[in-house]
């Protein structure tokens, strides 16, 4: 089954931001959490939460990609 959407180009979009456990981490050797609402806002496409929402929300892009391949699915 071919999945849809668009493909990833991790090289350019740069150090990954995570939207978890503390703001303003950072993570040896990996990625860092957003250093503030805003950039958190950004990267979630969520602008209505609280960072302790945020961290447990799934982003809508995500959710909007899964419900795309259950329809071609279904």
């Amino acid at each position: 089954m071919k999945l849809q959407g668009s493909i990833c180009d991790h090289k350019s979009q740069g150090r990954p931001v995570g939207i978890y456990g503390s703001m303003k981490d950072e993570i040896p050797g990996g990625g860092r959490t957003a250093h503030s609402m805003q950039e958190a806002n950004e990267a979630m496409g969520i602008d209505w939460m609280i960072w302790g929402e945020l961290v447990e929300a799934i982003p809508p892009a995500f959710t909007k990609y899964i419900g795309l391949q259950v329809r071609a699915i279904l």
